[in-house]
């Protein structure tokens, strides 16, 4: 709880007072607002407010007062306020050893839950107090300054002395929550590695699982911190557990693209984690699949070398990953998998090539490196090249460089369209227009172009068009596909205005 919350709520219980009230006096004899103290006569205070009290003393870390009270009100030790919140939850909760100590002594329940089903042990496995915990507070210049308690707190170590006197009460250590959570889930979600330590050596349950089979190791993977999964793993956690949804720890920290992390299961158990990464969820992913989806080069070089040291045929098992990363853009993906023996040319289902799904997203550096002579003109069931898929998505960057490296602009497909006629189709507005304009450049335009531009058009001209002559050439913005259909009926039909005003005045030259 803040200060200023803290403060708002002392100031509530003191307007509970009556005005006339001596005790609430300055030193000087003026009065003035204080903190609450016991009273001689309290029969004005409900069940609701001594228990709030109580509570108070608890948060703030005030045995004395806290002994004041329940010295007058023994039987309010384990009163839950709305929350179901003990005495004791908030004892833990702030951290507050000696509280929790005379709690215990007066016979704090530390079985109790609240509503989500937590007991004292799960909130102080929840919270740590370390440096971090630490208020910074200003001054009237702005200067942070810090109080006796927040400089205290500095190397505090209550989490494992309140941990060791709740399991010493009889707390059970791995109860689980509503939702199956025991103090060790808590511990590793939260990173709180005092907690982690402290149940561990007091025995705590490391395959304990929550409502979805997470086991604290499998939350660590998803929340933690090195240290936490560390532990873990040297209380020998099982690597291969799998939640509800299939996955191993393998497939959380390559989803997550942590390489420490995967080293360190992998020297770990390096069997147990062949075996692991060879397992598939319930979406039918490995962990290799999912470091390449995440996009995590380092981590999934991880585990391409710990398949080669095993002798796996990962590009057996795993296909279209290269397909997967050239849609991204995946450079770095594609490299490692091709330099861990994948196929840049390796055909899916439907024949395509990784080259013809990057050029069809407009991946310009993927197609640069995937692009080779037997993959240029490489068509698909479709009879699709790489160039025809860039145009009928319109990737202008990958268009032009396709045809700059020489790619065929007379190919036809299977229903025999040239690229034009299946840019016209998609209304690849500036892809139909680069290319006809590549086809018939203006003639005044070739006076303004160096000789070495010149000399370039020429060579990218002759692969590009294999010599078809200048008739060929204009007419090709005419050109029928097999059922006798020109570009401009296809565009006329589905209505592409401007399409079809490129088109015209291209075919007027």
């Amino acid at each position: 709880m803040s200060r200023h919350v803290a403060n708002e709520f002392r100031l509530e219980l003191e307007n509970l007072l009556p005005k006339n009230d001596d005790t609430i006096t300055k030193k000087d004899g003026s009065r003035r607002p204080s903190v609450f103290r016991l009273q001689e006569s309290d029969s004005m205070f409900g069940f609701d407010s001594i228990r709030s009290l109580i509570h108070q003393c608890c948060r703030d870390g005030d045995v004395s007062l806290l002994r004041s009270y329940l010295n007058k009100y023994p039987d309010y030790v384990n009163s839950p306020d709305k929350d179901d919140m003990t005495a004791l939850h908030y004892g833990t909760r702030y951290g507050n050893y000696e509280v929790v100590e005379e709690l215990l002594r007066r016979k704090a329940i530390p079985t109790t839950k609240n509503l989500d089903g937590d007991t004292p042990l799960h909130i102080a496995s929840k919270y740590s107090h370390g440096f971090t915990d630490i208020c910074q507070i200003t001054n009237e210049k702005g200067e942070v300054v810090m109080d006796q308690v927040d400089s205290e707190r500095i190397h505090n170590t209550s989490t494992e002395k309140i941990i060791a006197a709740l399991v010493n009460a009889n707390a059970e250590i791995d109860s689980p929550n509503a939702y199956g959570l025991t103090p060790l889930h808590y511990a590793a979600m939260k990173s709180n590695i005092a907690a982690v330590k402290k149940l561990i050596q007091l025995k705590a349950n490391v395959a304990a699982e929550d409502v979805n089979a997470m086991t604290p190791l499998l939350l660590g993977c998803v929340h933690g911190s090195q240290e936490v999964i560390r532990e873990l793993i040297n209380a020998n956690s099982d690597v291969t557990k799998r939640d509800l949804r299939l996955n191993t720890v393998f497939h959380i920290v390559a989803l997550r693209g942590e390489p420490e992390y995967l080293k360190m299961m992998m020297d770990h158990d390096p069997s147990a984690a062949i075996l692991a990464l060879n397992k598939e969820n319930n979406e039918g992913k490995t962990p290799l699949r999912m470091a390449v989806e995440g996009n995590h080069p380092q981590t999934l070089k991880k585990i391409l070398e710990l398949e080669k040291k095993n002798k796996q045929k990962w590009m057996i098992r795993e296909k279209d990953l290269i397909h997967f990363a050239a849609e991204k853009g995946y450079l770095e993906i594609i490299e490692a998998l091709v330099e861990a023996g994948g196929n840049k040319n390796e055909q899916n289902s439907e024949k395509t090539l990784p080259l013809h799904v990057a050029a069809k997203t407009n991946q310009l550096e993927v197609v640069k490196y995937l692009m080779d002579d037997n993959s240029r003109e490489a068509t698909d069931d479709y009879g699709m090249t790489p160039l025809m898929l860039a145009v009928s998505h319109d990737s202008l960057d990958c268009v032009e460089y396709l045809i700059e490296k020489g790619a065929d602009l007379t190919v036809v497909d299977k229903d025999e369209r040239t690229c034009v006629y299946i840019g016209a189709k998609y209304n690849a507005l500036a892809s139909v227009e680069y290319i006809l304009k590549y086809l018939n450049p203006p003639k005044s335009s070739k006076s303004d172009m160096s000789e070495t531009d010149c000399l370039q058009m020429s060579i990218a001209s002759r692969k590009s068009l294999r010599n078809i002559n200048e008739n060929e050439k204009r007419t090709m913005v005419n050109m029928a596909d097999r059922d006798q259909n020109s570009p401009m009926h296809i565009v006329a039909s589905n209505g592409y205005l401007e399409m079809m005003e490129v088109i015209f005045q291209q075919s007027q030259l």
